[in-house]
């Protein structure tokens, strides 16, 4: 086809069923991911929980997800 690259013909198009799929997807693996980060903070905090510095990220992390997750 004159004009049109060959990196236009090879994109997909998607209905808005598809993408919104697709950002439900994307937006579970980042919290998923989240989730793993504050399960490895709470095992840190474990060893001693009197750390000031572990407890701070833990309350941080832990009020970040919790906003994530009901979408503020």
């Amino acid at each position: 086809m004159p004009g049109i690259s060959a990196q236009l013909i090879q994109q997909r198009l998607y209905g808005s069923d598809a993408l919104t799929m697709l950002r439900l997807v994307r937006r579970s693996k980042e919290l998923v991911s989240a989730w793993r980060r504050f399960r490895q903070i709470i095992k840190a905090s474990r060893n001693d929980p009197r750390c000031i510095l572990t407890r701070s990220l833990v309350d941080r992390h832990l009020a970040h997800v919790e906003s994530e997750l009901l979408g503020a």
